[in-house]
């Protein structure tokens, strides 16, 4: 299963108003934990809809998070209600899959979504 980091915004984010989201990593992780070409998902229960990496949005990993930008023109994350009632339904989801070396696998339990690599 992928790790799943949720971020709220302020405003709308579209590939022509403001197209970036910075994501913290979970504690523990960095960039090198995921597969990074390929594979992620963004998800706003507001637009009840499943977004894809290199489709809708690209992802830059660095150090200790990761940078969405939005690429499709047709898609605006939608900002999170001012009122803040819950739940968020603003709140944008990322699915980062994970990458586990197949000498750690034993370490990790198998979870549908992540990606084993063999070396």
């Amino acid at each position: 299963m992928p790790d799943r980091i949720a971020i709220r915004t302020g405003t709308p984010i579209s590939s022509t108003n403001g197209n970036t989201l910075t994501f913290l990593y979970p504690a523990g992780r960095s960039g090198n934990d995921y597969l990074q070409s390929t594979g992620a998902v963004i998800s706003v229960r507001d637009l009840q809809n499943q977004y894809n990496q290199n489709v809708d949005f690209t992802l830059a990993y660095g150090e200790g998070q990761v940078v969405l930008t939005v690429i499709n023109p047709n898609l605006v994350l939608p900002a999170a209600r001012a009122d803040g009632q819950k739940p968020p339904f603003g709140d944008v989801l990322l699915q980062l899959p994970l990458l586990i070396d197949y000498a750690n696998a034993g370490i990790y339990p198998a979870r549908g979504g992540d990606v084993y690599i063999f070396t």
